[in-house]
């Protein structure tokens, strides 16, 4: 890893380091509520009576000095110290110690009302600090160290010297709080020892053990380190009982990059860097959440040891295949049993596995749940609360001497729980599997065909031979048209008659109709409009009245041009016929009119007479010589010029260039001119008075030709300008008319156009015509008044014509011919449809799997039944796997390594290695007999050294409230990690840090130590930032009442909990309960509590104790200073009723509890009191200030605070939500809870639709009507997100009561992932909260409804006889439990090893000497084959065996007393030819069969003087003595084998020889790598 990541680690490191003066264990503040000074003692003789004697000490009061120097009382109510009384120096001991120093009695200076509060704050906060964080923060600080910041400092800082851990205890409220040490490790103070060495240079003295701990030589080996600083001072009799923490100091002591080993540096882990830095790639999710975990997770690998539903196994399996896993878990929904699970599978698997909570309930959850499962001898606690060394090795020792568990014959349960598994299953897959691409399933069918009326027995076998190829669209389209079809087919006319034929419109609903109405009568009305205009129009133009929208177009295109007829037109004129036979003529006319007035315009300069002169003499010389030089010496070019300035206007005006142009011009212009007065006669004709020859002007003539082309190119003749002609209507009347017409042709169109789409009409069939625009208006007029008066009939055309053909062309003719026919009446065609199509459907099922018509619910019923228990027995034989695993790897009890010192360490009385220390030289030993360690952040910081101990899997629970640098060292310790939390829920808060920093008083209204706990990340955050996966668990268990968690699966979790419905209504004692306490009155400022509302809810906790003391209570305040008031109030109530104490001292594993909102997460009870606090102050000014809630994040604490209670939760507020204004206090916590108040105090709220809520099948509906047909009450999908009962029984005599849940095979029912889930947990979850189910099978009520209905009503009368025996509301309520596990405890014998069996644990197998028949002849007589078949099988029984002792062998298996040469020679002979056939291997002298394992073998009992002779000792047998010893161990030192090996092998005396002989098969395996030296321990090489 970088220098940036090693970077970002050190700024993690720095956030804990506190060196300022604000840390206590720096400058005990002198004015403090939280400290107790203690003066006039010794610190030597507190310490000697404190540690020593371990007796308790109690606190006596100060006195004030009256005048007369007599001392007197503190008066009541006083809080400051008020003196010391004067000592009696007469008191003095015969060791010279006064008495007053050694009376069990610590004096203060306090009064006695002022000793008291300060003893009690401190009882209480240490009391909460231990339950929460599982930390001890109160010591009795032993001497200080006055010390100033600079030399010119002139404040005093005193900083405590020596820690005593203690508590303060009381047996009831009324006893007197007294002093006791917790027998925990006594501390130096490492923040002072790291500010002088930092800041001073000076180093404090090396802190002895606590038995070597002398007070008074520790002070004065302070003293003389600090001598040279001046005004500095050891006062070793300053004494103060206070909190001090050592937390972040530890831990930011264990994240130094320099403590870890260079191999496993802590910024090179690969966690670390992807937590600080690179993050973490994401492969895709493992396992979706939609998973069959039946085909994820076999039997043999389901090794669960408490129950998961499929959220948990999901997340327990992700984690099982070794992915990093972030697991959100709401309230309730089982985090400690998912942990349980994911840890034990982990052992079982053969890790080592960390869990780690930063509060002590966390972890305590988990390890009762361990325990209860039989399971907690798996887990070692190391929270820095369960920390005493002794019980620490006692625990680990006790584990040590477990026997091994006898798991008998629970694996021969696994093939019959798959086979039944199996068989669960497949029932649920083969009833819901759709049929092809039918969407149809056997449940469907069945279901359908039991809701369908009686068909008559002659259609019952009608069918529909294509059904089973049907998709579902398919098949409802064609369920459809046949309804369509059926449903006006009574009432259908002659269809060639029928008033809306013509009409293709797919469907006509009666909702249709009313539209249908409104656009035929918009179009009705439009066309009457219509025709009035178009009528006034063709009076206007002279025309008959149109009768269709193109007449009516004809006429408007008639009037228009009529309109924009040019105003001066000769209408006489334009009758004239050549305007349609010589058009070309008049256009050409016109034309040349307008050349020749072009060229006169060219010519402006010319005479007028000028053109009537003939130029054509002129133009010759002109053209002959007008472009020569000599021009002008030519007389006819001269002449030709003059006469052409004779014609100007201006004589003088000088010719222009192109004078032949201009020529030319004049004559065309006189050639034209002639045409046009030849014309004249003609030009009249056409155009009337507009024609006035040459001075006509052209641009009305070419608007004239332009009117009379628009008309002929549209089809207008003669005839329109004949009329034209004798028209004498304005322009502007007509083009008004024409635009009205033509607009209310417009909207008639487009009313015809909706009245064409809306009925898709076909005017070919309707009208006789091809084209919509040649209805005739009238036929239309009166067709669409018709419509209008029989629109009912529309249905009948359309069912009958378009809906029976399209029926045909689909498949439907059985039936459709035999409704054609008559035959079948129209009122049970669609139940024969159904019954045709599902039957169909159903037969091709069962055809395909015949079991569905062999299926038996009563067989059924005893599979589930067997299931359930063998499912129960594979939880139990989880249990012992885990367990037999855990045995396998127990250490043996070996003298030598880790496990030699941990032997030690158990036989020890006193003077115990600290913890730290013991997990640094023992920790794989201790991992092997405890592979769970359970841990807070600060304890892994505190008790394992950088390096020394490494887990597989960490586990961190409540991961929302741990702060990412208090885990690093967890993470850094671990290869995989799994972090279990909510982002729902509190972030990490500096709650307790009050204790042990911060000022005296804390403003609540503007909290601003959560406002800034709330922008701080947690690890959870962090790792989901980082890109870890996350699962979120879905069941919610904790609410045995659904209302007890309705607002936060709504406000906070979008309704996607799973919540288990109650059979009860909040009568019964269970759910959502409001008090409101109308005068409680908020004291605003620095008191900031609501008195009146904590002694409601006091006097509610005593009534509480009374009535039912056997439900576990606790309270939560909205605040700290509300808590503090509670508990105030219940001290005084609790001293006048001292009987009801044993309840606050009941309920050992859920004790009575009262806290605020920021250190309740991790709690429930039974019942939860919330006090909100707030409210109205005492000028009745209600201020929208909520402490926490109005931060940011302030939901989550609300989230927390009310989803705490397991069977009731009580709201105790001053406020209703109506005095609530989200105006003035915006933010959502203030909005949570204003709706939480709504939902508490009315039991309504605004939900959405319920989460998962399924639709009721046919089958759940068959079966509520034949329920309700027995006069019962049924409602359906009981359930308000994800859980819901299928059908649930109203009671009749008990109001708010279900008597009985019906549960079906259905949606819900196949919608589980797994069997257990399917057929076991969810009944048990259930009738777990108070349900009675009863459960039918399709099948059986397909195939038996009438004894169906029999066993559901029996089932009813059932469920009535118990409730009238047991009624639910008076019974007592208990907690419900998740696992359907009933043999939790599994229990193990502890073994009673004396000191000297405990080394028998380790034994070499007994050597065996070989004895066996040989052949009665001499053995040099025997053959060599004969002889060496003896040989090898003595090398068989006690290879390796060295040659000679073969011989040895032999002689005695002969009896003879030695062996000559003559033998020797014969077994030597045999040897070598063993050797060359290689059925005998040789080395260093030993023989041995190739192949053969070696092992070692204890001489202590051999015949053979030679065995227990060094040099017959097999090397390879040493060798494995040793591995076995290194690997029992845990490791070995170099110096422990050779005795330990010597006596492994049957040698009482290790000499010289045989230690030689061990020392150097130690070096063989050295060098051979088999062993690696890893400081002072030899320790196998690990295979890679």
């Amino acid at each position: 890893m970088g220098s940036k990541s090693l970077e970002i680690l050190n700024q993690a490191r720095r956030l804990l380091l506190d060196l300022s003066c604000r840390n206590r264990l720096l400058s005990i503040p002198l004015k403090t509520g939280r400290f107790v000074n203690v003066y006039d003692e010794q610190a030597s003789e507190v310490y000697r009576l404190l540690v020593t004697e371990k007796k308790a000490l109690s606190f006596l009061p100060g006195k004030q000095k009256e005048q007369d120097g007599q001392d007197k009382e503190g008066e009541e109510g006083a809080d400051d110290e008020i003196g010391v009384p004067i000592p009696n120096e007469d008191e003095i001991e015969s060791n010279g110690t006064a008495k007053r120093h050694i009376d069990l009695r610590l004096q203060t200076a306090l009064s006695p009302e002022g000793l008291q509060r300060r003893l009690i704050d401190l009882y209480r906060d240490s009391e909460a600090m231990i339950e929460e964080q599982g930390v001890n923060v109160l010591y009795l600080a032993l001497g200080q160290l006055k010390w100033f910041e600079s030399e010119s400092s002139d404040i005093e800082r005193f900083a405590p010297l020596i820690l005593v851990p203690v508590e303060l205890s009381r047996r009831t409220v009324s006893d007197r709080l007294i002093l006791r040490w917790r027998e925990e490790e006594i501390l130096q103070n490492y923040s002072l020892s790291e500010k002088l060495l930092a800041e001073f240079g000076i180093t404090l003295p090396s802190f002895p053990d606590e038995e070597s701990l002398v007070p008074a030589e520790y002070f004065a080996s302070v003293a003389r380190v600090v001598e040279s600083a001046k005004r500095w001072e050891v006062l070793p009799d300053a004494i103060t009982l206070g909190f001090f923490s050592f937390a972040k100091f530890l831990m930011y002591r264990d994240l130094n990059p320099e403590s870890w080993p260079g191999e496993k540096k802590i910024h090179g882990h690969p966690l670390i860097t992807g937590l600080l830095q690179d993050g973490f790639a994401v492969k895709g999710d493992p396992i979706p959440d939609n998973a069959n975990l039946d085909e994820l997770i076999s039997v043999d690998r389901l090794d669960h040891v408490v129950d998961a539903d499929s959220s948990q196994a999901i997340a327990i399996e992700t984690v099982r295949k070794n992915q990093l896993l972030v697991i959100q878990g709401p309230p309730g929904t089982g985090k400690s049993q998912s942990i349980t699970n994911i840890i034990t599978t982990a052992v079982m698997d053969g890790k080592k596995v960390l869990f780690v909570a930063e509060k002590l309930a966390a972890l305590e959850v988990v390890k009762r749940r361990m325990e209860r499962e039989g399971l907690g001898d798996l887990c070692l606690e190391l929270h820095s609360n369960k920390t005493s060394k002794r019980a620490v090795i006692n625990e680990i020792g006790r584990t040590w001497q477990l026997t091994r568990p006898d798991m008998a014959k629970l694996e021969s349960i696994l093939p019959k729980l798959e086979r039944l598994r199996s068989v669960l299953s497949m029932h649920s897959n083969t009833l819901h599997e759709p049929y092809g691409n039918t969407n149809v399933s056997a449940f469907r069918a069945m279901g359908a065909l039991s809701a369908l009326p009686d068909v008559p027995s002659e259609y019952s076998r009608l069918s529909l031979p294509d059904a089973p190829e049907w998709n579902a669209d398919v098949a409802a389209l064609r369920r459809s048209l046949l309804q369509q079809v059926v449903s006006r087919i009574e009432h259908i006319g002659p269809p060639c008659q029928h008033l809306w034929r013509g009409v293709r419109r797919e469907t006509v609903l009666q909702i249709d109709l009313t539209g249908i109405r409104d656009v035929i009568a918009r179009m009705n009305e439009h066309l009457q409009t219509l025709l009035a205009e178009a009528g006034r129009l063709a009076s206007m133009i002279k025309q008959d009245v149109p009768d269709s929208t193109t007449e009516v177009e004809s006429y408007c295109v008639i009037a228009e041009f009529m309109a924009k007829a040019p105003e001066y037109l000769d209408r006489s004129a334009i009758k004239n016929p050549a305007w349609d036979t010589d058009g070309d003529k008049i256009i050409k006319l016109v034309a040349s009119l307008q050349r020749y007035k072009e060229l006169r315009n060219v010519e402006p300069l010319v005479v007028d007479d000028a053109w009537q002169k003939d130029f054509s003499d002129v133009r010759g010389p002109v053209a002959s010589h007008g472009t020569s030089f000599f021009r002008f010496l030519n007389g006819s070019y001269r002449r030709s010029v003059a006469t052409l300035r004779g014609a100007l206007k201006n004589p003088s005006t000088k010719l222009p260039r192109n004078l032949l142009g201009r020529v030319d011009q004049i004559i065309e212009g006189q050639r034209i001119l002639k045409e046009i007065t030849a014309n004249e006669e003609y030009g009249r004709a056409v155009f009337g008075s507009n024609w006035q020859g040459a001075d006509s002007d052209c641009e009305k003539l070419h608007a004239i030709i332009q009117w009379v082309d628009e008309q002929q190119a549209v089809g207008l003749d003669a005839d329109f300008r004949e009329v034209f002609a004798v028209v004498q209507e304005r322009p502007e009347a007509l083009r008004s008319t024409v635009d009205s017409v033509r607009a209310k042709a417009a909207a008639f169109c487009a009313a015809r156009s909706v009245v064409e789409a809306e009925l898709r009409l076909d005017w070919q069939e309707s009208f006789n015509v091809i084209q919509q625009e040649d209805v005739p208006l009238s036929m239309l007029r009166d067709r669409g008044a018709t419509w209008l008066i029989r629109l009912d009939s529309l249905s009948e055309w359309n069912s009958y014509y378009l809906l029976r053909r399209d029926a045909l062309e689909n498949g439907l003719s059985p039936i459709v011919t035999e409704l054609d026919s008559g035959r079948l009446t129209p009122k049970v065609a669609g139940a024969v449809f159904d019954h045709a199509y599902y039957a169909e459907i159903f037969r091709r099922i069962v055809k395909d799997k015949p079991n569905i018509a062999r299926f038996d619910g009563a067989l059924h019923n005893t599979h589930v039944n067997d299931f359930k228990e063998m499912d129960k027995a594979r939880l139990t034989l989880a249990k012992y796997r885990v367990l037999h695993a855990h045995f396998s790897k127990m250490p043996a009890f070996v003298g030598v390594g880790p496990s030699g010192i941990l032997r030690g360490e158990m036989e020890r009385q006193r003077g115990h290695r600290p913890v730290r220390r013991l997990l640094k030289d023992c920790g794989s030993v201790i991992q092997a007999i405890k592979p769970v360690f359970m841990m807070s952040p600060l304890s892994v910081a505190q008790f394992l050294e950088a390096g020394a101990v490494e887990f597989d899997l960490l586990v961190i629970d409540e991961a929302s409230q741990v702060q990412p640098v208090d885990a690093l060292g967890a993470v850094a310790r671990s290869k995989q990690i799994v972090v279990v939390g909510d982002s729902k829920q509190l972030p990490p808060t500096r709650f307790f840090q009050r204790m042990t920093n911060g000022s005296e008083e804390e403003d609540e209204e503007v909290p601003q130590d959560i406002v800034q706990a709330g922008d701080m990340e947690s690890i959870l955050g962090l790792c989901l930032a980082r890109g870890i996966p996350s699962k979120m668990l879905r069941w919610h268990y904790r609410s045995r009442h659904h209302t007890l968690i309705a607002v936060s699966n709504h406000e906070f979790y979008e309704d996607r909990l799973f919540i288990v419905p109650s059979p009860h209504s909040a009568a019964a004692g269970l759910g959502l309960k409001f008090n409101h306490v109308p005068d409680g009155v908020f004291e605003r400022g620095r008191a900031a509590v609501n008195r009146v509302e904590a002694r409601v809810v006091a006097k509610a906790v005593i009534e509480h104790a009374r009535k039912t003391p056997q439900l576990s209570l606790g309270v939560a305040a909205f605040s700290i200073k509300q808590r503090q008031a509670i508990l105030d109030e219940l001290e005084l109530l609790r001293r006048e009723h001292p009987d009801l104490e044993g309840f606050f001292y009941g309920h050992e594993s859920e004790p009575f509890f009262v806290k605020n909102l920021e250190n309740v997460q991790g709690d429930e009870r039974d019942v939860i009191f919330l006090s909100v606090g707030y409210g109205p102050d005492e000028n009745g000014y209600m201020a929208m200030t909520f402490g926490a809630l109005n931060a940011e994040g302030g939901e989550r604490r609300l989230n927390v605070l009310i989803s705490r209670a397991k069977t009731r939760c009580e709201v105790f507020s001053s406020i209703t939500e109506d005095q609530i204004d989200l105006e003035r206090a915006p933010g959502r916590g203030v909005a949570a809870l204003k709706a939480f108040l709504s939902f508490a105090r009315t039991g309504r709220m605004s939900l959405a639709a319920p989460s998962g809520k399924l639709e009721q099948s046919p089958l759940e509906e068959s079966i509520r009507r034949a329920v309700e047909s027995l006069g019962y009450e049924v409602h359906s999908q009981v359930g308000i997100a994800g859980f819901f009962i299928d059908l649930a029984v109203v009671d009749q005599e008990l109001h708010g009561r279900y008597i009985l849940g019906i549960e079906c095979d259905g949606a819900s029912y196949h919608s589980s992932r797994s069997a257990r889930e399917r057929d076991r947990l969810r009944q048990a979850v259930l009738e777990n909260h108070g349900w009675i189910i009863h459960r039918v099978w399709s099948t059986d009520w397909f195939q038996r409804r009438t004894d169906e209905l029999r066993k559901i009503q029996s089932a009813i009368q059932k469920a009535k006889n118990i409730a009238q025996s047991e009624e639910v509301a008076a019974a007592p309520i208990v907690s419900v439990r998740v696992s359907a596990s009933d043999d939790a405890g599994i229990s193990r014998e502890v073994l009673a090893i004396s000191k000297d069996e405990r080394s028998s644990e380790l034994t070499a197998v007994i050597y065996e000497e070989a004895k066996f028949a040989v052949p009665k002849k001499e053995i040099h007589l025997l053959s060599p084959r004969e002889l060496g078949d003896i040989v090898h099988r003595i090398v068989s029984i006690e290879g390796p065996i060295h040659e000679d002792e073969v011989v040895v062998r032999i002689r005695g298996l002969w009896g003879l007393s030695r062996a000559g040469a003559r033998i020797q020679s014969a077994v030597g002979n045999s040897v070598h030819t063993l050797l060359t056939q290689k059925r005998c291997v040789r080395s260093n002298g030993f023989l041995s069969i190739p192949g053969a394992p070696v092992k070692p073998r204890s001489r202590v009992s051999t015949s053979s003087s030679t065995l227990r002779k060094p040099e017959y000792l097999p090397p390879p047998e040493v060798q494995e003595a040793i591995m076995v010893f290194v690997d029992a161990g845990h490791g070995a030192r170099r110096e422990e084998l050779p005795s330990a090996v010597a006596r492994f092998l049957g040698f009482s005396v290790t000499g010289p020889a045989l230690r030689e002989l061990i020392d150097s098969q130690i070096d063989l395996l050295l060098s051979g790598g088999k062993l690696i030296l890893q400081g002072d321990w030899l320790q196998k090489t690990i295979k890679m």
